[in-house]
């Protein structure tokens, strides 16, 4: 029976030691939707047209729409949160960008950094949040990365697999 609460107590602390060292910073994951390839055969008004009906099939609601810049705004209320998101069609591309929203975390994980006695900048290693990393509400240089609650990338990734499917339904023949 010892033998079995000893097993039980070193998994534990393994499995404690490893979420300490798991580099995130509060309830946030890296921002990196897929972005959807619009097919050829589909002229402009058509990918729009895609869009939209990708993410009213998701149930969000869409707030604005810009034919000529190519951009789609929509958002997706939940309980007592909005989540905001603007898809963007460049170069037969659709990405999908964060748009400030309500009660969603969203940040900018950067390093801490400090200013030496000699006037040099380093990084900080202790006294932070996790691995000298913080959350900061803007970027701060080419090692920012975006980050948001998971459940916000959850929700853009199923409007991404949805316009996948209003892409292909598009180009069916008698469309």
């Amino acid at each position: 029976m010892t033998r079995f609460l000893g097993l039980g107590a070193l998994f534990l602390g393994l499995s404690l030691s490893a979420a300490a060292n798991a580099v995130s910073i509060g309830n946030v994951v890296p921002f990196e939707p897929a972005s959807v390839t619009a097919p050829e055969t589909l002229n402009r008004d058509g990918r729009i047209r895609a869009i939209v009906q990708a993410f009213v099939v998701r149930s969000w609601r869409v707030t604005g729409i810009d034919r000529e810049s190519g951009h789609v705004d929509a958002e997706y209320p939940i309980r007592v949160h909005v989540a905001r998101v603007r898809a963007m069609l460049e170069d037969g591309r659709v990405t999908f960008h964060y748009r400030p929203s309500k009660e969603i975390d969203h940040g900018w994980r950067v390093r801490r950094r400090e200013t030496t006695h000699a006037g040099r900048e380093q990084f900080l290693s202790s006294g932070t949040d996790v691995e000298g990393w913080y959350l900061a509400d803007s970027p701060s240089g080419p090692n920012s990365t975006e980050m948001v609650h998971p459940k916000y990338l959850e929700w853009v990734q199923e409007v991404s697999r949805t316009l996948e499917g209003t892409f292909r339904l598009a180009t069916l023949p008698g469309s």
